[in-house]
Formats: structure tokens, sequence, C-alpha cells
């Protein structure tokens, strides 16, 4: 049963962990922060399981990406209220993320590519540097969430 997999099972954790960190955003700091940093630290914990177990299903990618895309929202829009003068510039770094992945997950689609992560040689460089090196990706990841994270 694809939905009790081992990575979905981190998957429904980190989407809890991402609601507990938004509901307390604003009463306790120090809870929020640690909730939102467990559920980003599950992103990776779900992929190596996937991939270990061999248990990666088309459910579990949308489950991941709609997870951090949503997780990564919530961050912008609580940033937002907290810092009017950045409310503009929050706003477009959501519309920025939602749109940018969005799109990419969808030409993915529409060329046959095997997920969302696969890159032909004919992308923009920077999309292949980026999707083609791991250890590139999670530390571009990895500072957009800390920089978020420390605002």
């Amino acid at each position: 049963n694809v939905y009790a997999y081992a990575p979905n099972l981190v998957g429904y954790a980190r989407i809890a962990l991402a609601i507990c960190a938004l509901r307390t955003a604003f009463a306790d700091v120090r809870t929020c922060l640690l909730c939102y940093f467990a559920s980003f630290a599950c992103d990776e914990l779900d992929g190596r399981l996937a991939r270990r177990y061999d248990q990666c299903s088309e459910f579990g990618r949308a489950l991941d990406m709609i997870t951090d895309r949503l997780a990564t929202s919530g961050l912008l829009v609580v940033l937002a209220m907290e810092h009017r003068e950045w409310y503009a510039t929050c706003v477009g770094l959501l519309a920025l993320d939602v749109a940018s992945h969005w799109t990419h997950a969808y030409v993915q689609l529409m060329i046959g590519a095997d997920g969302h992560k696969s890159i032909g040689d004919e992308s923009f460089f920077l999309l292949r540097w980026y999707y083609g090196n791991r250890i590139f990706m999670g530390a571009c990841c990895v500072s957009v969430e800390v920089l978020y994270l420390c605002l």
C-alpha cells in the first residue's frame, strides 16, 4: 500500500510538524523553529528511505514537493506578517517558489521525464547544475531555509 510506505509516513510527520510550527509561530517562536527545522530535516530522511527501500512512488514525489512548497509558503507568510516592511518581498519570493517549481515539474511531466528532479542536457545550465549536483542542491535548499528561519 503506497500510502503506508515508510517515506510517506515521514511525509505525514513533516506535515504535522509544519502545521505545529505555523500554529505556534507568533506565540512560541522556539517551538515554531524546532518544529519547522525538524520538518525540514525529515525532508532528507524521506528521500533516503524511498531510495533505500525502493519505495519511490508518484504519490510520494507529489507529497514531498507539495509539503515543501506549503511549508516554505507558510514560513514566508509568517515573515510577511512579522516584518511588514518586507511584505512585498516575501509575497514575491512565495510566488517565485511556487511558480518555478510548478513550471519545472509540469515541463518534466510534458516531456516524459522520470520525475521533477530529472533534467536533460538541453536545459538551462543552472537547472542542470542544481538538479545534477546533489551537494549544490542541498546547499541551496538548506541555505534558503536557514535564512528564512533566521529572519
